[in-house]
């Protein structure tokens, strides 16, 4: 659906021209699998990490922590959307520049299930 000025009228976020639409409630986690194991990761804690280091001054936007990352934009947007899981490599090089380990995000499912 179309305006008469030619843009979309879907919803937009407040505050943001030319934002991306609403796509729903933000995942709290993803499973992703490396190898035979599967994890859960903790995609709060990554957001929650993302705007610590942006109030610290590490870093301004997701752009910026991408460009340090040597990595997409996109890449690192999908990466804490949930949207992709990444490569081992794509992880830790985003993870390293938020201050955190592999092991700080990502909970192993199968250990929990033999215990």
């Amino acid at each position: 659906m179309s305006s008469e000025h030619g843009g979309s009228t879907e919803e937009r976020l407040p505050g943001r021209e030319g934002g991306s639409r609403r796509r729903g409630p933000r995942r709290a986690s993803i499973v992703v699998r490396y190898g035979e194991r599967e994890y859960e990761r903790d995609l709060v804690r990554c957001r929650r990490e993302l705007l610590q280091r942006e109030m610290e001054g590490t870093f301004g936007s997701v752009p910026e922590l991408a460009r340090k990352a040597g990595l997409s934009r996109s890449t690192v947007s999908a990466f804490f959307r949930g949207d992709r899981p990444g490569t081992r490599a794509t992880v830790a090089r985003i993870l390293r520049e938020l201050g955190l380990s592999f092991d700080d995000v990502h909970r192993d499912i199968a250990r929990e299930r033999r215990a």
